[in-house]
C-alpha cells in the first residue's frame, strides 16, 4: 500500500492537533489527535478549527483519541458519534482511524474509515486525496465494481484539488512548510488520477497526469509515479521515453525494493525494445503494365 501518512497529513494531522492541544495537554503524544478546548467564539480569520462544545465532549474525545489499536479505535468512534452525533470532531476521528487501519496494512479499512470521514467533512482535501490515492492502486481492471471505483478515484482526487485552500494550517508551520504540503497533496492528487486513467487503459492521459504529479512537487520526488508513468509510456509504445523514466525510477527507488526490482525489469525491456531493429518498410507494389 502506498504511503498514506505523508509528510503532508503529518502537518495537517500532528501539528495540527498539536495546536488545537488544550495548554493543560502540550506534553500528550504527537500521535495522537487532539481536540480544541470549548472557548467564546472568535471572529473567524480562516477555516475553522474542529472543537468540542462542551467539557464533557472533550474529555470524551480525548478518551477515544488515547487508543491505539485500531479496530477498538474504530469502535471508540462509534460510540463517541452515538453519543455526539453532530461534534465536530467526527471527521478528525475518521481522519485518525485510516491513519491507524493504514499502519495495519488493512487498505479496505482504510477506504472506508475515509469514506466515513467525508460524511461529516466532505471538502477535506487530505482525507479526499489520500482516499483517491488508495482507491487508485487498489482498483484493478477485473474488479467488478471497477468502473464506480475509477469513477470515485477521479471524483474525490478533483475534490482534493478544488479545495486545497480549506486547509487549516497550524500556527507553528511556516509559510514554506505550509507551501510543501500543499504541493504534496496536488502531486498526491494528479498520481491518483493518473492511476484511474491507467485502469482504463487511457496510458495517454495517465502519463500526462503522473506528470503533473511529478511537476507539481519536485521537492518530493516518488519513485512509484515514475515507473507508473513508464509503464504508461511502455503502453503507447514510447520505448526511448519508458527507458529514461525507469532510469530514474531506478535511481529514486531504495535498492532491494520491489519497486526497484520492477524500474530495472522495466528499463532492460523498454531500451531493448527501443534499440531494436526497425522492420524494413514493405516494397511499394509494381505498377502492371499493359
Amino acid at each position: 500500500m502506498k504511503r498514506f501518512t505523508i509528510a503532508l497529513t503529518a502537518l495537517l494531522l500532528v501539528t495540527l492537533a498539536t495546536a488545537q492541544t488544550p495548554q493543560n495537554q502540550k506534553n500528550a503524544p504527537a500521535q495522537t489527535p487532539q481536540a480544541q478546548q470549548p472557548a467564546t467564539p472568535a471572529a473567524p480569520t480562516g477555516p475553522k478549527i474542529p472543537q468540542a462544545k462542551t467539557q464533557e465532549e472533550l474529555k470524551a474525545y480525548q478518551a477515544v483519541a488515547q487508543i491505539t489499536d485500531p479496530a477498538q479505535f474504530e469502535a471508540g468512534v462509534a460510540g463517541f458519534i452515538a453519543k455526539y452525533p453532530d461534534s465536530e470532531l467526527n471527521s478528525m476521528l475518521y481522519q485518525h482511524a485510516m491513519m491507524l487501519y493504514q499502519r495495519a496494512n488493512n487498505a479496505d479499512k482504510v477506504v472506508e474509515m475515509g469514506r466515513k470521514a467525508l460524511i461529516y467533512n466532505p471538502n477535506d482535501p487530505v482525507t479526499l486525496a489520500s482516499l483517491a490515492s488508495i482507491l487508485g492502486e487498489r482498483t484493478r481492471t477485473t474488479d467488478l465494481d471497477k468502473d464506480e471505483r475509477v469513477a470515485d478515484t477521479i471524483k474525490f482526487a478533483n475534490l482534493a484539488l478544488q479545495n486545497i485552500d480549506n486547509v487549516t494550517p497550524p500556527p507553528n508551520a511556516t509559510p514554506e512548510q505550509i507551501a510543501g504540503a500543499k504541493a504534496e497533496l496536488r502531486s498526491v492528487a494528479y498520481g491518483a488520477i493518473g492511476m484511474a486513467n491507467f485502469t482504463k487503459q487511457d496510458y495517454a492521459s495517465a502519463e500526462t497526469n503522473f506528470q503533473k504529479s511529478i511537476d507539481v512537487f519536485p521537492q518530493g520526488p516518488d519513485p512509484a509515479i515514475y515507473l507508473r508513468m513508464a509503464l504508461a509510456q511502455d503502453k503507447q509504445g514510447k520505448f526511448k521515453e519508458c527507458a529514461a523514466t525507469a532510469s530514474k525510477a531506478l535511481q529514486l527507488a531504495q535498492p532491494g525494493t520491489v519497486i526497484a526490482q520492477l524500474a530495472q525489469q522495466e528499463r532492460d525491456r523498454a531500451t531493448k525494445l527501443a534499440n531494436a531493429p526497425k522492420p524494413p518498410a514493405p516494397a511499394s507494389p509494381v505498377p502492371e503494365t499493359k
